[in-house]
């Protein structure tokens, strides 16, 4: 099901030059597209578009270099032209049809050569005083177009082109340094400096870095949004504030969506994000009901609303959506006034509780922190309709709404609508279509972590709702209680280190019904204590094997707890640890879910294991190991393994010997191929020169181990081995080379 924002209003003139139309929830645009201009007046080089608060249309049209101005009820444009202006970059027009542009150099000289397209170097805007700002790569020119002399000014000089321009409130004019990761601002009526406010000149991925910025746009709070093109997401640098926080794509810590090259953003009326989504030619949004696609969303090439390569998108004072689509056409997407739905005022369900430290928790965020307390609320409508969903409460709310089912331990499942926001009380309120025996179920929490109260729930419409199972899980509590005492044995983390051991303990799980439980260190000593839970078996020398879930911190004043899907019928092992060396320990762990557990103390199971040994002599064979006539003395093994599991392979480097692992097969010939390069979950180094490597390998696959020097022709003997759940065998073979 799409849901989208619909329109409440339009009239009203914005302090910007551009549209900011107000949306509510359940707008929708026409997916058929009208071709409002093709190639016969654009051109086949494409361009972009950008419309301002009297309606009147800017097509920035690349092949004839010329700004094409329709006002409105006009059916034929107005053309600007200049025989020198090169390809458009950006654009920005201001509420007195004074016009800056950015333009391309002609030569284009290194940006194709980093791959790059054309649309990846563009944009257009248009300021409050309709002034189009331009600059030219090669002079690093910004122009100003000037109606009342039909000609263009030098009115700044930049250092390189600008990929996106933004004219704010207080008459500041900021651009965008694609190749230097920056954004920097200038005042327009002193021309003397600039200042940058975003970006370090250096392309990265941090808080207060910018790679491949593109378009920008700033509200009237002066907080400033960039379209962070190559790191696939949208920064929020907040006035004055050199650390940006991603409010969309990759690396924000909401639930918000995700993006590939973002170009282009605008802000509507109700400071919501609507985003060119380049590479996935689409249209995205933010709103009350959280993040949606409402333009290009299919992927058949049959859909309606199919984008094909989209560069610029603007609003018309009406919200119909016109989108520079393509190298030759701009389509418009009609707003749909129908879609507005008037919900009717009757309250069909309320529901009022306290969330408190004993409900269940689970993370609301992408950042793992499963410390957000929630209460489950289901519920079904009787009749197909639009129905508003709204909070109450002292507390900030964060609301996730589920069809069918939820599932706490991957919260982007089956979610419709979400939303909340922090500091300010203003409470989600989910508007949207629902359908008729369809299980729904509404998901209360918090903005931040932690965090108890009272809120209550009202569901308003039309036609009755009802009440489904509220709290379905079960919390029943089993707790094992015992002391790490000095006749325990010791388990090393670090395998191949022998000298920094902890006292463990290992202990079965029968689990009576399947379902997802907490496991809660209840330690009453001032530490927490790091315990996991193994499927199967536990071995100590193979840590990673069977591992489903640990904690691992020892933290002081605070409870370790972790969730895990436990299935009847299967063996678990709950393996709980010492945090301190040499060190006895009281410990209690508390199993909570949908049914008790039974608790059975076990000694940890024994690893297989395997050693071969032999020696590099002149006698063995040689192979090019570089490429570039080095040569080395080596020798292969095949290892046979009868299931897929976790593996540790070890030898010392103390003796110069390197080993590598080839899949199916080596050739001296070409040592790069079948290299298994990634080495497994971990490697694990010793004061005396040993190494470890724990990897998880498949049974259907032949490894050869590759055994030679770090040194060109050494001589050494070696020894090799090798750990595992079950029996391995380690077979020398005789490679065929023609060295």
């Amino acid at each position: 099901m799409v849901v989208v924002f619909l329109l409440i209003h339009i009239n009203g003139i914005s302090a910007l030059s551009f549209n900011q139309p107000k949306f509510c929830p359940t707008v929708k645009w026409s997916r058929n597209a009208t071709t409002f201009f093709g190639s016969d007046v654009l051109g086949r080089q494409g361009g972009k578009i950008f419309i301002n608060t009297n309606n009147t249309i800017y097509v920035a049209a690349n092949e004839k270099r010329q700004i094409l101005v329709w006002h409105e009820n006009n059916t034929q444009p107005m053309i600007i032209h200049e025989e020198d202006w090169t390809p458009f970059v950006s654009i920005f027009v201001s509420n007195i049809g004074e016009i800056y542009i950015s333009l391309d150099s002609i030569k284009k000289p290194f940006l194709h050569s980093q791959g790059l397209s054309e649309s990846a170097r563009r944009a257009l805007l248009v300021s409050d005083i309709r002034q189009i700002y331009i600059s030219l790569y090669n002079t690093s020119r910004t122009i100003k177009w000037k109606p009342s002399t039909n000609s263009s000014v030098n009115i700044m000089k930049f250092t390189i082109e600008c990929s996106g321009l933004f004219i704010d409130i207080n008459n500041y004019l900021y651009c965008t340094y694609f190749m230097n990761h920056i954004v920097v601002k200038t005042w327009l009526d002193d021309e003397k400096g600039k200042i940058v406010v975003a970006g370090t000149g250096k392309g990265g991925s941090a808080p207060d870095e910018l790679h491949l910025p593109k378009g920008i746009f700033v509200d009237t709070n002066l907080d400033l949004y960039v379209a962070d093109w190559f790191n696939g997401r949208i920064q929020l640098f907040p006035f004055g504030e050199k650390n940006g926080q991603t409010v969309a794509g990759k690396g924000a810590s909401d639930i918000t969506i995700a993006l590939s090259k973002p170009d282009s953003i605008i802000l509507d009326a109700g400071g919501y994000l609507f985003i060119l989504d380049t590479s996935n030619k689409r249209i995205v949004a933010s709103g009350p009901n959280g993040f949606r696609c409402l333009l290009g969303c299919g992927r058949n090439v049959e859909e309606s609303d199919k984008l094909v390569s989209p560069n610029s998108f603007s609003f018309d004072i009406y919200g119909n959506i016109f989108i520079y689509d393509g190298n030759s056409q701009i389509k418009k997407f009609d707003l749909q006034k129908e879609s507005c739905k008037n919900i009717s005022p009757t309250m069909q369900l309320t529901y009022s509780t306290n969330l408190t430290k004993n409900h269940k928790t689970f993370s609301r965020t992408n950042l793992n922190e499963s410390n957000y307390h929630y209460e489950f609320i289901e519920f079904i409508v009787s009749k197909n309709d639009s129905y508003t969903l709204t909070a109450n409460s002292s507390i900030d709310l964060y609301g996730h709404l589920y069809k069918d089912s939820f599932d706490r331990f991957n919260p982007t499942k089956n979610l419709i609508a979400w939303y909340g926001k922090c500091c300010n009380k203003d409470q989600f309120k989910f508007t949207l279509e629902l359908l008729a025996n369809t299980q729904y179920i509404l998901i209360v929490t918090t903005y931040k972590p932690n965090i108890t109260g009272l809120f209550s729930i009202i569901i308003f419409g039309s036609n009755k709702v009802r009440f489904g199972r509220r709290n379905p899980e079960r919390n029943i509590h089993s707790t094992y209680t015992s002391t790490l005492t000095k006749d325990h044995e010791i388990y090393f983390p670090m395998s191949c280190d022998r000298t920094n051991g902890y006292y463990y303990e290992a202990i079965q799980i029968e689990v009576i019904e399947s379902g997802f439980y907490d496991i809660i260190n209840t330690n009453k000593m001032d530490m927490s204590i790091p315990f996991g839970i193994y499927k199967h078996d536990f071995y100590p020398l193979i840590p990673a094997a069977h591992l489903l879930v640990e904690s691992v911190a020892c933290l002081k004043s605070d409870q370790s707890k972790i969730t895990v899907e436990l299935l009847s019928k299967i063996r678990y092992i709950l393996f709980v640890r010492a945090c301190s060396q040499n060190i006895t320990w009281d410990f209690s762990v508390k199993i909570a879910g949908r049914n008790r557990v039974n608790f059975r103390r076990i000694n940890a199971s024994s690893a297989n294991y395997v050693n071969y040994s032999s020696e590099l002599t002149t006698n063995s064979q040689i192979y090019d190991k570089t490429c570039f006539r080095s040569y080395y003395y080596y020798e292969t093994l095949r290892m046979t393994l009868p299931i897929d599991a976790y593996y540790v392979i070890s030898t010392s480097r103390r003796f110069n010997i390197e080993i590598n692992i080839y899949k199916n097969h080596f050739d001296a010939l070409n040592p790069s191929q079948n290299l298994i390069s990634d080495w497994g979950v971990s490697t694990c180094y010793n004061s005396n020169g040993e190494v470890e490597y724990t990897r998880y390998l498949r049974s259907d696959i032949t490894y050869i181990l590759l055994v030679t020097t770090f040194d060109s022709l050494i001589t050494k003997p070696f020894s090799i081995s090798l750990y595992g759940t079950t029996n391995i065998t380690l077979e020398r073979i005789k490679q065929k080379t023609h060295l």
